[in-house]
């Protein structure tokens, strides 16, 4: 499935936590509304035939900076893969990858809105 990988993103969440509390709450909120927004795209664009796969979409966000989206309980929904990326016989129906791009222009406003509304609120 789609990936985003940001550099220095563990660095950055260790220098986080010296921050208040309002600062990181303000990351995380921005974290989790982007990983929302992801979600809701992903399950908007699967084809749906049993419902299956669609069922199979979830959402984790694990510290400020970080959330995933994706396909959970592989055992459950395998062919996911096979129906982003198509295969010998069927064309793709990319349903992860797109929602991914969708968000990626908007994250860092949200970040800044976020955060810059808890530094307004510390002021």
């Amino acid at each position: 499935m789609a990936k985003v990988t940001v550099k220095g993103l563990k660095k950055l969440e260790r220098q986080l936590k010296y921050l208040p509390d309002q600062i990181y709450d303000g990351a995380k909120a921005a974290t989790t509304e982007s990983v929302t927004a992801v979600y809701k795209d992903m399950r908007s664009r699967v084809p749906r035939q049993s419902g299956q796969l669609h069922g199979a979409i979830g959402r984790r966000v694990r510290g400020a900076l970080r959330g995933e989206v994706g396909v959970f309980g592989a055992k459950r929904a395998w062919w996911a893969a096979l129906v982003e990326f198509g295969t010998s016989r069927t064309a793709a129906q990319p349903f992860a990858h797109p929602a991914a791009e969708a968000e990626a222009p908007k994250y860092s406003d949200r970040l800044r809105r976020h955060v810059g509304s808890a530094l307004d609120k510390l002021r």
